[in-house]
């Protein structure tokens, strides 16, 4: 049965329906304990009751979107320690202040109108039109059928008509415009010079001095907690060498592939374009034994605007230029024509006939292709065997052997940490799927770990861990070169920021960055304008932070994003932006506009709690959760 269902699983649209049903199991669990309270009144927000069913759906909706968004099912003491359920409870409860308020004002929409709102959305559609059952297929997929759809459509229209009547007639301050075209395109003018490197002179760390830093930052030497493991991955390199493929195979394929090799006439194809017919027959005139090159340059156009590129008949656009191009010999320029884009003159460079390719130019692929199908039968055959042998107490590496898989297929590691790095801060190639690390680090020692299965290809990997080495405070005597590195370290950066404040005090103290930049060597230049909105390439992003919001005639330190050099400038002029264009001027204030409409519905919604009684029964909702504490 395993064989038959991954078989059938290669659509999207069946994946889709598979992944749904593996988070419907993560709420199974929860629904049972739901199961008896689905007409219970656990809210009220005005007329409207909220009932434990409805609590029920979209709490099941949310879990279902988290579990989808981090890969996994969580349980239902997760959920709640994360408030997913008090969230549950407030969202319900704005929707039913939203509907009470629409009720209250009368807002309405015909069906007529979702009717058509349907039927016009390209989602819905096949063949250029809307398709019924392509409708049904994806509102399926979205956990609707066709009468809660409508309603939800319903519900949104509604709502859209009340935020467009509380943002009606709502502007913008200008000054709020103009503040952020400010900030965004105020430009600064710096001097500046690259701070020359110096070496600065630093002794050795005494042993005193190491046992000090040592016991300072003791924390900073703990030894993570590493796992030992081994690992069999089955995929197609796993069956190298077990599945073979033979001429009679390949010769076999492409017979009964045939028309897979059939490869249409390609003509290399120009398109001169011309106003008018006199135009074109001026032109054609000029055609006469001319090369094509030369006929282009003389008529001033580009090759890449009059070559329509390597084609089929039913790649060129334009019926009637298309059976021109394949209707004239090669190198011959066709009579004027009128086509979709006005008079144009056709010259066919190359010709390539249609041909069926043989069976010597493709038997590479076609094995490539036999190959990988077998491959992926013996990977489904394997996995049920594999599994099988498992669940006998059998060991990975004598599974591999037994199985006679590719040496590479089982691998042992030791010393990985959670970051999937090995002690040389190596990152082996398994240890670039995060969900291997994540469950080699869930579970312990002598754990029987569920098939571990990639998303984007036919891989499986089993895990046994073999050892849990627990974190440790390395011995003074194992980490002394490293203590005295970062002694080191730091002295360094102490006096290199000391030479940077003395630089900066004696610019301060001349007024001059000139003369101090001679004095060390260095030569001072004047950066082009910037801004925040275009920042210069030349200072790092913390760096151009600092420039703004600093005064002019500042003198400040930063880093360049190359090499990581030190830099000192003077901020020297500042240019006020002139207004923005009208295309940036409507985006800023469109994107202001919408913050705005946003913050205002949330707030009226929110201010909806003080016209409208809402009463929570908090024993029903209690007791959805029987082993809830809170």
């Amino acid at each position: 049965m395993l064989n038959t269902l991954r078989k059938s699983i290669s659509g999207p649209l069946v994946k889709i329906f598979i992944g749904l049903l593996v988070l419907s199991f993560a709420v199974w669990g929860i629904q049972d304990i739901f199961s008896n309270y689905g007409s219970r009144i656990i809210a009220k927000i005005d007329k409207i009751e909220l009932t434990a069913e409805n609590y029920i759906d979209e709490y099941n909706q949310q879990l279902s979107m988290i579990s989808r968004n981090i890969g996994r099912v969580i349980t239902q003491e997760e959920s709640i320690s994360m408030g997913i359920d008090r969230e549950v409870l407030r969202k319900l409860i704005i929707d039913g202040l939203t509907a009470s308020e629409i009720e209250n004002l009368k807002l309405g929409v015909s069906e007529q109108f979702i009717a058509n709102k349907i039927t016009s959305d390209a989602t819905f559609y096949k063949d250029g039109r809307f398709n019924k059952e392509i409708f049904l297929q994806r509102i399926g997929y979205a956990g609707y059928n066709e009468r809660t759809f409508f309603e939800q459509l319903i519900k949104s229209e509604k709502k859209q008509q009340l935020y467009n009547i509380l943002s009606s007639g709502l502007k913008v301050p200008n000054v709020m415009i103009e503040a952020k075209n400010s900030y965004d395109n105020n430009e600064r003018v710096v001097e500046y010079f690259i701070l020359p490197k110096k070496k600065f002179i630093t002794k050795y760390p005494s042993e005193n001095d190491l046992k000090k830093y040592y016991k300072d930052f003791q924390n900073n030497f703990i030894k993570d907690e590493t796992r030992d493991f081994e690992i069999l991955t089955l995929n197609r390199k796993s069956v190298q060498g077990i599945v073979e493929v033979n001429a009679e195979e390949i010769k076999l394929y492409y017979e009964d592939n045939i028309n897979d090799y059939f490869v249409k006439e390609t003509r290399e194809v120009y398109q001169f374009l011309f106003n008018n017919l006199a135009e074109a027959e001026l032109a054609y005139k000029n055609t006469y034994k001319k090369e094509i090159n030369n006929l282009i340059s003389e008529l001033n156009y580009e090759t890449n605007d009059i070559f329509i590129g390597n084609v089929t008949k039913d790649k060129i656009a334009d019926p009637i230029i298309a059976s021109l191009a394949f209707s004239i010999e090669q190198n011959i320029y066709s009579e004027p024509t009128k086509g979709a884009l006005g008079y144009a003159i056709i010259y066919v460079n190359k010709v390539t006939e249609e041909q069926t390719l043989p069976f010597n130019k493709v038997e590479v692929g076609i094995k490539e292709i036999i190959l990988e199908n077998k491959s992926d039968d013996r990977i489904i055959e394997l996995y049920d065997v594999i599994e099988d042998a498992r669940a006998a107490g059998e060991q990975l590496n004598s599974i591999a052997n037994d199985l006679s898989l590719n040496v590479k297929a089982y691998s042992t590691y030791s010393g990985i940490n959670s970051l999937g790095l090995d002690d040389e801060g190596n990152l082996p190639n398994e240890m670039k799927d995060s969900k291997l690390i994540e469950l080699l680090f869930l579970n312990e020692i002598n754990t029987d770990i569920d098939v571990l299965e990639s998303e984007d290809s036919n891989t499986f990997t089993w895990l046994n861990i073999l050892d849990v080495n627990p974190p440790y405070t390395k011995t003074f005597d194992s980490v002394k070169g490293e203590l005295a590195r970062n002694i080191i370290d730091e002295e360094e950066k102490k006096q290199e920021s000391l030479y940077i404040k003395n630089t900066l005090d004696k610019i301060q103290a001349t007024n001059n960055i000139n003369l101090t930049a001679n004095e060390l060597g260095a030569t001072v230049n004047t950066s082009l304008p910037f801004s925040r909105k275009n920042p210069s390439k030349i200072f790092s992003n913390d760096f151009i932070k600092i420039i703004f919001n600093s005064r002019i005639n500042t003198t400040i330190a930063g880093k360049s994003p190359i090499d990581n050099e030190n830099i000192i400038l003077t901020i020297k002029e500042e240019i006020k932006s002139k207004d923005q264009s009208d295309a940036d001027a409507k985006l800023t204030e469109a994107t202001f506009e919408q913050q705005l409409n946003n913050d205002l519905f949330d707030h009226y919604i929110n201010g909806l709690e003080n016209k409208y009684d809402v009463t929570v029964y908090q024993e029903n909702l209690n007791q959805l959760f029987p082993n809830n504490d809170e």
